[in-house]
């Protein structure tokens, strides 16, 4: 929370302008966006499925209030209310993120029903949706009769995230797709006109994935403080730019192209003090919350790496994580009580790419 002098020192080194006009393009920016904020709306009606409530019940500690988004509110000394429920709320978010430097949000890919699909759908219904565009993080809940659907409905889309061409982007963040299906996938597109999807997969960890699914590109969904090494708590965020570099530069070894991840923020103690049923974390594992600088020099560390490898990342992308993981520590959406802090951070390093 409180940054030390020399992180300070390195902050300040990292958000110093570029000293000379980029001949490439500036990278594009994408956060990933978990959206669980929606109280104990459950459409579908299936037992257990609600989980709105419990991240609310996370987030209700008061030392944690900091965290609760602007479309949220405090209910108690305790407890928070925090639901994205409508179109005025997510066009809200549609201007915050462009205003802030945000190219794409890759939207986790959750079936109709199930609640969580509900930020997708009023994106999409969205009349300036065209300000940020939008790619999915594919898990385990999409099918491959599903494929269909998703190449006409949303790759087909003229906001739909594309790259090098008319490739669109997906993110893999699961393990239950075979290499017959990306296979499919890529055929089907193909067929439809569009090019080649540019596939990368978030789970691969620090080692290559597989060379028979003939993956594009590796990236990861979010870095620690103290990857292969003991967990300490409260760890600087320092320790979690220095990971993340250091992930960076072992995925360039398997040979495939690399999208740089940047974490801001992996302070899960919401969810350590008030557990979620869906998952567990030790309680040393966290990290202490960065400062919106230290969240803008982490973006420019990824920009000063794509353009020090610039055939590794030819997609020339950057995925960070996250746009709303409130209770998970990940978020740069603002919030009710420091504002688009975050944000403001990463618009000054992205207007100062390629100025002199």
């Amino acid at each position: 929370m409180a940054a030390t002098a020399t992180i300070s020192a390195f902050v300040f080194m990292m958000l110093i302008p570029y000293g000379a006009t980029n001949a490439a393009p500036r990278p594009l920016v994408g956060a990933i966006r978990w959206d669980a904020w929606v109280g104990d709306y459950n459409p579908s009606g299936v037992p257990g499925g609600i989980i709105g409530l419990p991240v609310e019940k996370s987030l209700g500690p008061h030392q944690f209030h900091d965290r609760i988004p602007f479309f949220g509110k405090e209910t108690g000394p305790d407890s928070v209310e925090a639901r994205e429920l409508t179109q005025d709320v997510m066009d809200k978010e549609i201007h915050y993120a462009c205003d802030g430097g945000i190219d794409y949000w890759a939207f986790d890919w959750y079936n109709d029903g199930s609640g969580l699909a509900l930020a997708r759908h009023l994106y999409m219904s969205s009349s300036i949706k065209s300000l940020v565009k939008f790619c999915f993080v594919l898990q385990n809940t999409l099918p491959r009769a599903s494929f269909p659907r998703l190449i006409g409905t949303f790759f087909k889309d003229p906001d739909y995230l594309k790259v090098l061409g008319d490739r669109p982007v997906v993110y893999l963040f699961c393990d239950n797709y075979t290499p017959e299906d990306l296979g499919v996938l890529r055929d089907q597109t193909r067929a439809t006109g569009l090019g080649n999807p540019y596939i990368v997969d978030c789970a691969t960890g620090s080692k290559a994935p597989p060379a028979n699914f003939h993956y594009d590109a590796v990236s990861h969904y979010v870095t620690g403080a103290t990857m292969g090494q003991p967990f300490k708590a409260g760890a600087p965020f320092a320790d979690v730019m220095r990971n993340s570099q250091d992930r960076w530069n072992n995925d360039k070894t398997f040979g495939l192209d690399v999208v740089p991840n940047v974490t801001a923020g992996a302070d899960v103690r919401p969810r350590i003090i008030t557990p979620i049923p869906w998952a567990r974390y030790y309680p040393d594992n966290w990290s202490q919350e960065p400062t919106p600088d230290e969240v803008g020099a982490h973006v420019k560390q990824a920009f000063d790496w794509i353009d020090g490898n610039p055939t590794v990342d030819p997609a020339r992308l950057v995925l960070i994580y996250a746009w709303n993981e409130f209770d998970e520590g990940g978020y740069i959406c603002p919030t009710l009580m420091h504002g688009s802090d975050r944000l403001d951070a990463i618009r000054k390093v992205v207007d100062a790419y390629g100025k002199k």
